[in-house]
């Protein structure tokens, strides 16, 4: 892999997405990318990609010798179509189907990899439960999850996993970094107010599994497994084998997706 000194293909990350109420801010995709060098990541897999304008962005930003895999169910035809037109022309790799099946699929795909996960497909405790599952793979160093929002339990335990490790931008040592959300949102303050979050916190969570970090979380989700509930890490971990759909089928699908599709009465 090349040094985290390399340009990105695009310098100008503002002029080159096209940011949505509810995406990732600009500021918070600038942050992942200064971790993901930090981390010497080999490959991003991105849990949602919905139009795939982070994607193109990640394509246009990011070191070139960075791997991007963009999951999605694919189920919704305009935004597949839209998808398909952002990630023309870029090296972005479209994987169809369900992130539990597929984020281990290619984990144990790429073993001699550096990989990194972004998860911003599921929410919650489901999300969350993915991501903690990947850290018994050694070859994952970085995890990041989307819409942490601020009072509630998953950024809470997110934080609390981080430890005395910055694990939102805003907590950044660099004071450029750390005020770089509300720098943007002062530029671009009506857009910002068209979110549905606080604009002015980040809701993006990183986190590094240095060697003493994994070792942690080995120690927190065996200790812990009830505070997981049916979305236990380390039982979902147990699935990788080759049984991660029956995983999914029992927990995501009745506990999470149906509950947001179900037709409301």
């Amino acid at each position: 892999m090349s040094s985290p000194s390399q340009s990105p293909r695009s310098k100008d990350s503002a002029h080159s997405y096209q940011w949505l109420p509810g995406a990732i801010y600009p500021p918070e995709l600038d942050w992942l990318s200064e971790n993901l060098e930090s981390a010497k990541a080999d490959i991003l897999i991105e849990c949602g990609r919905q139009d795939g304008a982070s994607a193109r962005w990640y394509h246009e930003n990011l070191n070139p010798n960075i791997q991007v895999y963009s999951i999605d169910l694919d189920d919704r035809p305009e935004i597949l179509e839209n998808s398909k037109k952002n990630l023309d022309g870029t090296n972005v790799i479209a994987v169809t189907g369900d992130v539990f099946e597929k984020v281990p699929e290619i984990i144990r795909a790429n073993p001699d990899k550096r990989i990194a996960i972004l998860e911003d497909a599921v929410k919650g405790w489901p999300g969350l439960c993915l991501l903690l599952s990947c850290v018994f793979y050694d070859n994952v160093v970085l995890l990041a999850q989307h819409n942490l929002h601020e009072g509630h339990n998953t950024k809470i335990l997110w934080e609390g996993l981080g430890g005395d490790t910055p694990v939102f931008l805003e907590q950044s040592p660099s004071e450029t970094t750390a005020q770089s959300m509300k720098k943007w949102v002062q530029a671009h303050g009506q857009m910002a107010q068209a979110s549905n979050r606080d604009s002015n916190i980040s809701s993006l969570g990183l986190l590094h599994l240095s060697t003493q970090k994994r070792t942690e979380l080995f120690d927190f989700m065996l200790a812990n497994k009830a505070l997981f509930r049916h979305w236990d890490p380390v039982s979902f971990r147990q699935t990788h084998g080759g049984k991660e759909k029956d995983f999914a089928k029992r927990n995501f699908r009745k506990e999470y997706y149906l509950r947001f599709t179900r037709p409301q009465r």
